[in-house]
């Protein structure tokens, strides 16, 4: 919770909300992200902490496909 807090890690609440908006899959988030599958289970269940990279990856996922779908 400190660390999340202070800016380090993405809540789990938010992690999975992207994924939901978004409509994926866990397989799809993984591919997105460059990650494993399982790391996206892993984060979304709470068994690990979101790393701050990752919180930043899925905001930079998600404006560059906005952006993309509105050229």
């Amino acid at each position: 919770m400190a660390r999340e807090q202070a800016g380090e890690a993405t809540s789990i609440h938010e992690f999975a909300a992207w994924r939901a908006r978004n409509r994926l899959s866990l397989s799809d988030a993984a591919v997105a992200l460059g990650i494993t599958r399982r790391m996206v289970s892993y984060y979304e269940a709470g068994r690990y902490l979101i790393p701050r990279m990752v919180g930043l990856a899925i905001k930079g996922w998600e404006t560059e496909r906005n952006h993309l779908s509105h050229r």
